[in-house]
């Protein structure tokens, strides 16, 4: 992924133990900065639902900051929910794979599995054009933070939903959804539209690839446990910033140095 961002998920302003917590009040002015004319409900629900639905668990917010002066240009929301895909509106090879963990009625000819919801996807479009998030890079960030879910607890599809809109269907199938069905929903004003709905299986690859380091490290039997590294903490009200850890490895034995985002 992209090192000229980084993901920070909103628990870590939220939980008192940690080191960056800023309580909700800061929180909230730290949003006010995001605006989304183009989906006015995806600029709602950061500013109105994202705080509450993450302190119930009914979804968790991450938000994505510009590396390079934290300014907030994204955000994507994670929960997870059931599905049922009718196995006509699938292809034989998708339908074979997705029986393998679910459960299907006959009556219907419908598959219905938990999967993983990117309930929420969008870009800040208060930041001048030249400093907004590329749309495949921040949906990256959302795959690559469910992989890693997938990686530490399992699970096997991911999916969302979109407006009836060519270019958002097109972009979504070019990053390899796959249609399965639509549905009728109301917006904030109460007016009644279709939304698409598209799966897609997830790709273990995208965390393996990011752990690739871990890996060398092992196998070349450096110490591990006790290399300098750098932690980066979520950008505050007061700016980003940075904790630096030492360790007692001489820096003629080992070199290496990590940076990572607490997402």
């Amino acid at each position: 992924m992209s090192d000229k961002y980084f993901t920070v998920n909103i628990r870590a302003y939220l939980d008192k133990d940690e080191p960056t917590y800023i309580g909700e009040e800061s929180l909230y002015d730290l949003l006010s900065d995001f605006s989304c004319p183009k989906n006015p409900d995806v600029e709602y629900f950061l500013l109105h639902n994202a705080i509450e639905f993450t302190k119930k668990d009914q979804s968790i917010t991450y938000l994505v900051f510009d590396a390079e002066d934290a300014s907030l240009v994204g955000y994507f929301s994670l929960t997870v929910k059931p599905i049922s895909v009718r196995a006509s509106n699938i292809s034989k090879t998708m339908a074979k794979k997705l029986s393998r963990v679910s459960i299907l009625d006959e009556e219907t000819q419908s598959y219905t599995t938990a999967a993983y919801l990117i309930a929420q996807l969008g870009k800040n479009y208060s930041l001048p054009k030249e400093k907004r998030i590329p749309g495949n890079i921040l949906l990256g960030f959302a795959l690559e933070t469910i992989s890693s879910l997938k990686y530490s607890v399992g699970g096997v599809m991911e999916f969302l939903e979109c407006e009836d809109n060519e270019f958002l269907l097109s972009f979504y199938t070019q990053n390899h959804f796959k249609p399965f069905d639509t549905r009728i929903t109301a917006s904030q004003n109460n007016e009644s539209h279709t939304l698409h709905q598209l799966l897609k299986f997830i790709d273990l690859k995208i965390h393996e690839k990011s752990d690739s380091l871990i890996y060398i490290l092992y196998f070349r039997k450096l110490p591990l446990l006790f290399l300098p590294y750098s932690v980066f903490l979520p950008p505050t009200p007061g700016g980003l910033l940075r904790r630096t850890y030492q360790s007692s490895v001489p820096e003629n034995q080992c070199t290496a140095q990590i940076q990572y985002s607490v997402a």
